[in-house]
């Protein structure tokens, strides 16, 4: 809709970046302000001018000028306020060309013939670095007789959600616009070819499911001392240090609301070629092995890396403010937690929602003893192979939050960064949801072996020297949010 002070005028556009034509203004000529409508929001202000000159050479009659400058908008800066539009009110004066008015969000005002402006926005992709992205928890077997060996056709992964990172006025989306599979990126540029050892999934409008195969079968062992068989220092974190979550930023005014899809994960192709996973125990992150040895700490720097742009007074490196989230992972390293199984639940699952019971058979399961022997006997040792359980509805609903800090390659620290960084809650980081996903604990992933052989007698006549006097059972559960198993004791 075009409104203007004086009569109504039907008028063709015409654009002149300077005013230099023939044309020759009335001196009768005089200006007010017109404001226009723009479709898609706002109000479009110009100072309008009219005059009357010949149309030009071989042409009769008396053509009515507007000229039409001094743009501003209302919910944006125009770059080029000055910049001049004339139109005609006898048609055939100019061959007519749409017009373009730049503003300093990137977006553009564009005018038709009948002065009808409209705003436009493109889209920025881009990416960033996070510093690392938890990809599963294994918990340590009880007892250095003990151990859980998963083979080649177990997956470990997370399903995280962003929709705490964000401003309220931001809509995130996700489209996997690369495929399924994880592609790596490498100085703003993302590779077509991606790694087949993960895939990645949408779960929902604002989550991305990571599922990492196993190249190879791993067998994690069991707490170092027999007597003291649970010990969660020895359980294992997997970190992928090398994660970038691509991204698309849709340009707009101020006052518009933002606007982002979330185009899924690739892995930075400046630390190696593939995905850089890598296991370290909880007593390392919280202290109790004292300083990292030289081969954690050489990974965890992440140097190569250091190019990248952080806030200030920050880098690459993972610090004890990571280890401190990275924890967060492993319920089992806050203070006075413990395992309550909802029995209303079925299958069986914890208050929380964080762990269901495993190796269900006829809505039961069996139960690993672990005690000392018989004196001058072996420990007695109960070994099964696993599935997956379907977890409860309960079992869903499990969560937990963690901050991480990420990383800008130079290259993006434009246009990209400048939009991205505006739609964020806390500057450069996200607010990773980790929630349960049944696609990282599918049905078919297998555990080769979970083997649980108790404490020794130490002696050949009675008593066994030292009695043992921990817990004598333990159960089984699987982990909703990373598909591992965990062993908790029964009494």
């Amino acid at each position: 809709m075009t409104t203007t002070t004086g009569s109504t005028r039907h008028m063709t556009l015409v654009v002149a970046l300077v005013v230099g034509s023939c044309l020759t203004w009335s001196a009768s000529a005089w200006a007010i302000t017109r404001t226009m409508q723009v479709a898609g929001g706002g109000v479009l202000t110009g100072v309008e001018t009219l005059s009357t000159a010949q149309c030009g050479p071989g042409k009769s009659g008396l053509d009515r000028i507007t000229k039409l400058t001094s743009f501003s908008y209302s919910l944006d800066t125009v770059s080029q306020p000055n910049l001049v539009a004339i139109f005609h009110s006898v048609p055939d004066c100019d061959d007519n060309p749409t017009y373009t008015l730049p503003l300093r969000s990137g977006c553009v005002i564009k005018f038709d013939r009948e002065l009808a402006p409209a705003i436009t926005c493109g889209d920025v992709p881009g990416y960033v670095g996070p510093k690392y992205l938890v990809v599963g928890v294994s918990y340590a077997a009880p007892g250095p007789g003990s151990f859980v060996q998963y083979s080649t056709s177990a997956s470990f992964g997370t399903t995280t959600s962003l929709s705490s990172s964000f401003s309220s006025n931001t809509s995130i989306s996700v489209s996997l616009s690369h495929g399924v599979s994880i592609a790596g990126v490498l100085k703003g540029d993302v590779k077509v070819t991606g790694t087949v050892a993960a895939s990645q999934t949408s779960t929902n409008s604002s989550s991305t499911t990571v599922s990492i195969e196993n190249l190879f079968t791993t067998l994690l062992p069991g707490t170092p001392d027999a007597f003291s068989p649970i010990n969660h220092d020895y359980d294992i974190i997997w970190l992928w240090l090398n994660p970038v979550m691509l991204f698309t930023v849709r340009l707009s005014p101020p006052s518009f609301p933002s606007a982002v899809t979330w185009n899924g994960y690739a892995y930075d192709l400046a630390d190696q070629p593939g995905m850089d996973i890598w296991p370290i125990e909880v007593g390392y992150l919280n202290g109790h092995f004292g300083p990292l040895p030289p081969a954690h700490a050489t990974v965890l720097s992440r140097s190569w890396a250091a190019t990248q742009v952080y806030p200030p007074g920050h880098g690459p490196e993972l610090t004890s403010e990571d280890f401190a989230n990275i924890l967060r992972s492993d319920p089992f390293t806050t203070a006075g937690y413990s395992v309550t199984p909802s029995l209303s639940a079925n299958p069986v699952t914890t208050t929380d929602g964080r762990f269901t019971i495993a190796g269900v058979t006829n809505g039961s399961a069996q139960s690993f003893v672990y005690r000392q022997p018989a004196p001058g006997g072996s420990p007695l040792t109960q070994s099964f192979t696993n599935t997956y359980t379907t977890m409860s509805t309960l079992g869903r609903s499990s969560a937990y939050q963690d901050q991480v800090q990420f990383g800008v390659d130079v290259s993006l620290s434009g246009s990209f960064f400048a939009k991205f960084s505006s739609t964020l809650n806390i500057s450069q980081t996200f607010t990773h949801t980790h929630e349960a996903s049944s696609s990282v604990t599918s049905t078919g992933t297998l555990i080769d072996t979970l083997s649980i052989t108790g404490p020794p007698c130490g002696s050949s006549t009675p008593p066994c020297s030292p009695v043992y006097t921990g817990p004598s059972e333990f159960d089984v559960y699987q982990d909703n949010i990373f598909g591992s198993f965990m062993f908790n004791p029964v009494r």
